[in-house]
This record gives structure tokens, sequence and C-alpha cells, in this order.
């Protein structure tokens, strides 16, 4: 704690101070004034810390002040301790008068005396919102109490006090018991102030001094101390820091004979004051009807007598009202392009209630505003608005303009008395010109022209911005025997014609002579004397031509019109004759730029002053180039030969008539496809025959001609190559394709195969990709024939009757698209088959299949016998192609193995009988059989011994 001595003299000193306990974001700020000492030189920012008066013990010799340091907590719920104690030496709670506290988190406090037996304390909160605020007490008995502060409200804690809200701030309202926890609500502002009362005399402790802006000048400039009269009276001391000092009477609404004013506090233009009993006044400093700053109005008392100021008398410093325009970077300038600029708004302290500002600007016409008024509330009043300057077009050229831009506070829309009598502030906001003076001439076609045969032209002149006041512009010609201005050579322009085109007309002068085309100043000038100061000096000046009309000249005329030639040798013409007689010869140069597209029969043409009149023809013929560059436009130029040429001739310009070269070279190909036959075809056959054709561009190309040779099917012909390359050198040389016919196997018959030259476009000659295809259709001849071959071992087939067997092999001649099945048959009974049939497929069809001839013991004695063996096609189950197919036989030869006799067999081997007649036999068989009966005799030599019985 640190202290500053305000007395020249300290007697002692007693120390009675607020302590306070702060868990806040923010420290909770006491502050105490030092209204004893000199009050020229107190300054709220002198002091880093809250200030606290002590009494020295003698209030005739002065007052010490204590700066008192505050602890600040951890941050959450807002929670005041307010504790009063006393250091030194006894002390009355009642001496203890109200403290202000400065504002905390943008909410106003202060700590006032009781008016019950305890000699309770009250704090009041002044709420951010305008029409809330809150009155707790506290019970001093107890020496401390907690208050904790949530938002917007103030909730008690422990402790023997209340809590008490008041509504309508600018009707301050109070409570008449300080047990009653009822509000009385008062419908006006009590008038708190009378006429001087002369028999005001001391009193009671004094209420704290406070400071005020009671002007409403912007200077916190007055110090304000309140004492009570025993009569009943109570006087305001006011002290400027000038040195002169007011008394007023503060008189309140009701009797309070014993109830001195216990505090007051000035807080954003409000002058409140609290009674001993509780009740709230208000005071409108800036209503002439509550207060009277005039001189010879009230007592005057000189603040030096100290004795009036108790110990804990205070002060708090507020802002004072008012309202601050920040422009941006110093300066608010637009332009009548339409630019913008800003400046802000913003209020120096918080408002009772809502302020509105009207913004007036004297030319909408220079510039426009965004907003014409702003309104501040008490939640926003530290928000800078934003208002936007827009610059306005006028047209006229007037310079920069700066308009005085003023802010003035609205009464009908400010709820705030102290505002009310805030003064208006200005600011210059600067329009740049965009307007230049000057004006415009534009040219009919481009250009002036005119020539001596009396032909006119005009030009316009018209301003570029409006002028202040009429502008004439003179026109004149540097050269009157050329070109005259014969109409508008003064022309006014008004600020209502100013931008309407005026038009003046020149005309040309025959001169007679062959001078050639002049070229003529024709000078625009302000008439300085006679207009808009603006446009003083302003002059240009345009370049008139006059065209020689002395036949100066020459013609060139093509022959239908135009001149056309082609590359086969044709040709075309066109003539030169002279426009007028020449003093000495005229020689022209004629020049083809391409002789190797058209050539010209004369390289150069001379006139003279006796033929200059006869047209000289000059024939123009197409050269031939072989090459394919399309129709070609050739230059043919006609000038004058200046160093062989009557110099008057020398400044004519060039004659370049444009010629036609066409082009007979059309981009083809030749294909010398095979002679072929009235069938459609040129022949390959199957087994490799081959067939030639030949390919050879029509023209030369530009670049390489790139083609393509493909065979429309690869199985039945391949080509030689697949592409051909002819390029500038090689176009016209024949380069050979063969097609070759490729051996299937199928029986598929004569194959039509296409195939197809074309160029390939994406790397050719673009000359040659629009030509179609050529396409030619080769025969492929099939050689696969449907047939089958047999073929017998040995070259025969033969076999015995004893069983011996012989082969032969069947094998397709050709592949099959379905199964040939072939049936295999024998005649007779002289051999058998080892199959009666056999199965070829597409796949198995030329593989030889093999039949077995087995020979078949008949017994008969028939000798060796042929047989035929077929082999044939089974046409319901075979591939049609072999349907048609004639049989194949082959001779089987079957040896006989049977040999006539007959073989007789005895019994036992013997034969023997006796004559007892006993018998014996033998057997007689046939040894082969026979092809008919055969009959045996058997003679017995002795029929009388033997006898056949049969």
């Amino acid at each position: 704690m640190s202290s500053y001595n305000f007395a020249s003299r300290i007697k002692h000193r007693f120390a009675y101070f607020l302590s306070a306990i702060v868990i806040i974001p923010v420290a909770l700020v006491l502050v105490a004034s030092p209204a004893a000492a000199s009050v020229s030189t107190f300054d709220c920012t002198s002091y880093d810390g809250p200030i606290f008066i002590e009494d020295d013990g003698n209030s005739n010799i002065g007052y010490n002040a204590r700066e008192l340091n505050l602890s600040t907590g951890s941050y959450g719920n807002v929670i005041f301790t307010i504790k009063f104690s006393q250091s030194g030496r006894s002390w009355d709670y009642n001496q203890i008068n109200g403290i202000a506290i400065n504002p905390v988190d943008g909410k106003a406090y202060g700590v006032m005396g009781g008016v019950d037996a305890n000699h309770s304390k009250f704090l009041v909160r002044f709420d951010d919102d305008a029409n809330v605020e809150f009155i707790a007490k506290v019970d001093v008995a107890n020496t401390s109490a907690t208050i904790d502060v949530h938002g917007d409200y103030l909730y008690l804690g422990s402790g023997n006090y209340g809590l008490y809200r008041i509504e309508n701030v600018a009707n301050l309202t109070g409570y008449t018991d300080p047990d009653n926890n009822s509000i009385l609500d008062k419908t006006s502002i009590s008038t708190i102030l009378s006429s001087s009362d002369s028999t005001w005399g001391g009193g009671i402790a004094d209420i704290q001094a406070i400071r005020a802006d009671l002007d409403l000048g912007g200077i916190e400039d007055y110090v304000i101390g309140v004492r009570n009269s025993d009569s009943g009276g109570t006087k305001v001391t006011v002290a400027r820091y000038s040195g002169s000092t007011d008394v007023w009477h503060l008189t309140p609404d009701e009797t309070m004979f014993t109830r001195p004013w216990r505090g007051a506090w000035y807080s954003d233009g409000r002058l409140l004051f609290m009674e001993k009993k509780g009740n709230l006044y208000e005071l409108e400093i800036n209503n002439s009807n509550d207060i009277d700053l005039s001189a010879g109005t009230a007592d005057v008392t000189f603040l030096s007598d100290t004795s009036n100021i108790k110990d804990g008398d205070g002060m708090a410093c507020y802002t004072s009202p008012g309202f601050t325009v920040t422009q941006t970077s110093g300066s608010t300038v637009v332009s009548e392009t339409g630019t913008t600029d800003t400046f802000t708004v913003v209020l120096n302290s918080k408002p009772a209630g809502d302020v509105q500002i009207d913004l007036t600007n004297p030319d909408i016409g220079e510039a426009t505003l965004d907003d014409q008024s702003l309104t501040f509330t008490t939640a926003d009043w530290d928000t800078p608005q934003t208002v936007t300057a827009t610059g306005v077009d006028d047209l006229y050229v007037d310079g920069n303009q700066g308009q005085t831009i003023t802010f003035s506070i609205d009464d009908s829309g400010t709820d705030d008395v102290i505002y009310e009598a805030v003064a208006n502030q200005t600011i210059t906001v600067t329009t740049q010109d965009n307007e230049n003076a000057g004006f415009t001439i534009v040219e009919s076609g481009g250009a002036t022209e005119v020539s001596e045969s009396g032909t006119t032209d005009t030009f316009t002149v018209v301003l570029n911005a409006r002028p202040l006041t009429n502008v004439l512009v003179s026109t004149s010609s540097a050269d009157t025997g050329e070109i005259t201005v014969t109409n508008n050579a003064i022309l006014t322009f008004t600020t209502n014609n100013w931008d309407t085109p005026q038009t003046v007309t020149v005309t040309g002068f025959d001169d007679s002579d062959i001078d050639g085309d002049q070229s003529v100043n024709l000078s625009v000038a302000v008439v300085d004397a006679s207009s808009d100061d603006n446009f003083d000096g302003l002059t240009d000046v345009l370049t008139a031509v006059n065209l020689d009309d002395d036949n100066v000249g020459y013609t060139v005329t093509e022959s239908g019109g135009s001149t056309a030639v082609s590359e086969d040798e044709t040709t075309d013409t066109f003539t030169v004759v002279l426009n007028g007689q020449p003093s000495s010869s005229v020689v022209f140069s004629i020049a083809s730029d391409d002789e190797g597209e058209l050539t010209v029969s004369a390289g150069t043409l001379a006139f003279t002053t006796g033929n200059w009149d006869t047209p000289q023809t000059v024939t123009v013929t197409g050269v031939d180039d072989t090459i394919i560059d399309g129709n070609q436009s050739v230059d043919v130029t006609v000038s004058v030969i200046d160093g062989s040429s009557d110099d008057n001739f020398d400044e004519l310009a060039d004659v370049t008539i444009t010629a036609a070269a066409n082009d007979n070279d059309d981009a083809n190909y030749v294909v010398n496809w095979p002679l072929f036959s009235e069938g459609g075809g040129s022949g390959a056959a199957e087994p490799d025959g081959t067939s030639t054709f030949s390919v050879n561009l029509t023209v030369q190309p530009n670049s390489n001609v790139y083609m393509s040779v493909v065979s429309g099917d690869l199985t039945a012909a391949t080509v030689s190559t697949a592409e051909l390359t002819f390029t500038p050198q090689n176009w016209n040389n024949p380069q050979n394709v063969t097609v070759t016919g490729v051996d299937d196997d199928l029986i598929d018959g004569n194959q039509n195969v296409d195939i197809t030259v074309s160029v390939i476009d994406a790397t050719s000659d673009d000359n040659f990709d629009p030509l179609d295809d050529s396409v030619f259709t080769f025969t492929i001849e099939d050689d696969d024939v449907a047939g089958f071959t047999v073929v017998e071992s040995g070259g025969s087939t033969g076999v015995s009757e004893g069983g011996s067997t012989d082969t032969f092999t069947v094998v397709l001649d050709a592949q099959p698209d379905n199964d040939v099945v072939l049936n295999i048959a024998i005649a007779g009974d002289e051999g058998t088959l080892s199959a009666a049939s056999l199965t070829f497929t597409s796949e198995n069809w030329d593989t030889a299949q093999t039949i077995t001839v087995t020979g078949v013991d008949d017994n008969l004695i028939d000798g060796d016998q042929e047989s035929t063996i077929t082999i044939y096609v089974d046409t319901v189950n075979s591939d049609i192609n072999f349907a048609s197919l004639i049989a194949e036989t082959l001779t089987l030869t079957t040896t006989d193995d049977d040999v006539a006799g007959f073989t007789v067999v005895e019994s036992g081997g013997s034969t023997g009988v006796s004559e007892g007649g006993s018998t014996d036999t033998f057997t007689v068989v046939l040894d082969a059989q026979p092809d008919s009966n055969v009959e045996f005799t058997l003679y017995s030599n002795d029929h009388g011994e033997v006898i056949f019985q049969f």
C-alpha cells in the first residue's frame, strides 16, 4: 500500500478503509477522491490504483490518501466478499460514507451507508441492462457478507442481508423501509434541487465528493460534495478546476429532517443520490429545471473548508459522454467513378438508453452515405458502426469537391438526457472529380477526305464533360486554297447540349494544278475569352486530304472483271492506261509474285505523251507445275518505276490484281489389276498359286502417301506386302503386289477374296485423304476334291479257303465338313470282312483305316474263286460333298483247297470175312464236295467169295 500526503502537517492518522477479496477475471477497483486536496492538481489518471481518504485527526488541517491494492483469485463464479474493518482506533460505522467502485466487466458498483441500527451498507450494481438495477443490503454487524454474481443477476450468500431489484432505471426507485422487501415505483424523476437556502449549516457526515461533466463540455471538471443541514436542508457544493464554486440546495420530495444524504454517484452522465432511508434520486444535469450553473443563482462556498469532508469519502472516475468518429487512414476520400471509403462512429461511454446519431450530408450529388442515422444501445454502445461513403458522378467538370458531414444527436430518438446535449461533430468527405475538360473529334469514316471536284466530308466535335458555362469552339483550315470550312466555323456548347456532337463540313477546292493529293491541317480550338475557364487552352488538329483531280493516275482493267488461268497454260489479260497526259514518259513494271504458277507477257510498259491514253494489254499465262497444290492466288503488281517516270506519277500507289491459278493436278492413284475372266476375278490356285497387280500415283504428292493392301480372307489368300509408300520422288513408279492362294485342305469350293487398296489418311498427304478405296475380287480355286483312296496290300487282295487273310486300307482324299461313313460289302461267301463300315471325321479324315479280309473254306471243288469287294458312301450319314462319290471295288481271289477224290477206310485197318458169313466193313467218303452226285461202283473179283451189302 502506497500513500499520498495532501497536508503540510500530519498530526495523526487513522486507517478507516474498506477491504475486499475479489475472485473475478478482472480486479474490483475501489476509488476515493482526495476532495480536500487542491482540486487543481487532481486527475483520475494521476493514480495507478484505488484511493481512499483518511482523516489525520484534525479536519481543519487535511487528509491523507491511501491507495488500496486488491487481490484477484481463480476464475469462476464472480464472488464479492465485502468486509468492513478498522485499524488503529475505534470508529463509528456511521462515519463510513459511500464508496464508489469503478466498473468491473462493464458493470458499475457502489457501497453506501445503511439506515438501521447496525448501520448496514448497501452494494448497488448498475447492470448492463439499462432497465434493471440491484441493491443488496449487507448487515455490517457481521462485518462481512458474500454476494455471488452470475451473469446479470446478484444472488445472495449467507448472512443477514436481502436482495432488492429496481425496475426502470430512468425512474429510479427506492425502498421506504430497509427491512421491507417491497419496491415502490416512481413515475417521474424527482426534482431534488431548489433555490438557494441561506439557512443551510453544518451537519453530520457528508457524502463523498465525486467528479462530473455538468456542462457537457466533454471534461469532468466539476467536483461535487454533499452535506446535510440539521434543519433538513441539504447543500451540494460544486467546484470547478478554475476555482469557482456553486452551492445548490438538494431537497427530497419527502420530509427527512433526520435523514442525511448517505451517497452520491456520477456514472456515464448520471448524477445519483441516496438518502439515509435508502431512497435513490437522479439529477438530470442537462435539465435547466434541475440545475443552473449561471452566475448569481446560488450561494457560493469554496471547498477550502475541509471540515465537511469525513473519513471514507471517495470518488469514482467515469468516461464522459460523447462519441468518436474515426476516418479510415485519417480522411474520407471517394471518386466520381463510384469508389467508396468508410468511417466509424462509436460512443465514448455507456448511455442510460438508446442514443441516435443523425448524419447530415449537404450534397448527395457528390457523395452518398449508406446510413443517415445510427442507433447505439446500452448493449452495443462500444461497438463501432461503419458508414460507407460512395462517390457520385455528376458529369460536371467541377474539380475535387469537399462536403461537410455533420453528426448530431437526435433528441427524439435518444433516451439519455446527457447524450442529448453532446455537441455536433463534422468530418469532410472529398469527392475526386473524374471529369476532365476536353473535346472529342470524330471523323466520318475514320478520316477526312475531299477532292478538287468539290466533294465534301464531315467531322463532329463534342465536349467530354459538362461545362459550368458555355464553351465556344472555332474550326479553321490552314490552307483555304485546298480545303475550306463551309459551315459551323464556330460551335457553341452549353450545359444542355454539351454531349450532343455538332457537325463541321469541309469542301475541297479545285486548283487546276497537277500537284497530287494535298494534306491540310484543320484546327479545332476553344475560344478562351468566351468559354468556361476549365476548357481554356484546349486545341486539337486533324489532317484532311484533298484529292487531286488533275488526271494523275492510271487504271488497270481486268478482262471480265477478274483474272484467272489454269495450269494447262490457259491465258487471261488485263490492260493498263494512264488517266491523264504526262509531261514525260511513265514506265510501269509488271511482276508476278510466283512465276511457278503464272507468268506475264511483259515485264514493263512505257507510256509517252503520245500513247498515254491507249490501253496496253498484259497477258497472264498459267504454268503447269505437276504438284497438287490446289488453286493458287498470285499477285500481279503494277507499279510506277519512279526513276524513269514523270515525277507527278512517282507517288502513285502500286496496283495489285490477284489472279487465280487453277490447279489441274487432282490427287489420284491407279491400281493395275490383273486381267480377269468373265467370271469376275483373277484366279490363284490353292497350292501356292499367285497373281500380281501394281499400284502407282497419278500425280506428284506434296508429302509421302502411304497405302494399305489388305486381304479380306487371309485363310484363302495373302498379299506380299501390307503397305506401299509413295514419295514425291517415286510417286509414278508402279509397285507390285503378289496375291498367293492358301491351301486349306477344305472342300470349300472356289473362294472369292477381296483385296483392298486404300490411302492411310493419318500419315499421308492430305490431298489424297478423300480418295476412295480400290477393291478387286480374286477367285481362289479349290484344289480339294471329295474322294477316297483304297490301297490293297501288295497291290491285290487274295486269301485261301484255308482261312488266310489279306488287308487293304481306305483314306479320304480331302477334309470333310461333317463325318463321312463308308460302307464295305463283299459279294458271295468266299471271304469275310473285319468291318462293314468305316467312319471318317474332320479330324481323322487323313488317317488310313485298315480292313482285313479272311478266306472261307467251302469244301467245294470249285477252283479258285473271285469275289467283288465294294466300298461306297453312306449317303444318309455322310458329308454332302462325298454323297455323290462313285463306289470303289476291288477283286478278292480265294484259292480253292478242295481236290476231287475219295477215301476208303477199312475197319480195323483191313478187311476180312469168313465163309461162314462173317462180315467186315470199310467206309468210302469223298475228299471234296462235288458239284453233283458222284456214284461209285463196287466190283469184287470173286463174287463167290465176297459180296457187298449196302
